[in-house]
């Protein structure tokens, strides 16, 4: 039921009830194209893995924080996560220089929909001790990723196989509440 519940969300997320991530920005000049951005890239235990775009679901002043990272476009066998943080933030401007970190303790699964799922949700993969940084660029949000996650290696796990490190970079395109 939880691995259900996990991709369920992810899926209902890159739905977006009907929301598209904002297009590229055009063109800037006669001749200038706009730099292109990196794929969204994790390295995880020494590994790059690649990811669907990322977006970033502000909820200001709710009574849970509401700031959820996430990937869109959902790949049923690729590489997605998602990260419900517990930021009190008065606005979407306000996220520029945030951080939040997560530590735990232990090595058991938690009930969950906080982590990386790699291969479809072949191996998942949960914050162990995580720090995301964010700064604003434009329209844009980059988040900066680090840390230690607990390697689930088959989804009927309940113990980890061992901690391993996280560590990248993504840009998010920011999600407007309605």
């Amino acid at each position: 039921m939880r691995r259900s519940g996990l991709f369920l969300a992810m899926a209902m997320l890159a739905a977006g009830c009907g929301r598209r991530p904002a297009a590229p920005p055009a063109v800037t000049g006669p001749g200038t194209a706009q730099a292109a951005e990196p794929a969204p890239q994790l390295t995880i235990d020494g590994v790059v893995q690649a990811f669907p775009p990322v977006l970033l679901h502000i909820e200001p002043q709710t009574s849970h924080g509401g700031v959820t990272l996430y990937t869109g476009g959902r790949q049923p066998a690729g590489n997605n996560f998602y990260f419900d943080l517990a930021m009190d933030l008065p606005g979407d401007d306000s996220i520029d220089q945030a951080q939040w970190q997560i530590t735990r303790a232990g090595n058991q699964r938690v009930d969950s929909l906080n982590g990386i799922v790699l291969d479809g949700g072949r191996r998942e993969f949960q914050p162990g001790d995580v720090t995301f940084t964010f700064a604003r660029r434009g329209d844009r949000i980059v988040v900066d990723i680090s840390g230690r996650f607990l390697l689930f290696e088959t989804p009927d796990s309940t113990v980890a196989a061992r901690s391993v490190s996280v560590r990248g970079r993504v840009t998010a395109t920011l999600e407007r509440s309605n």
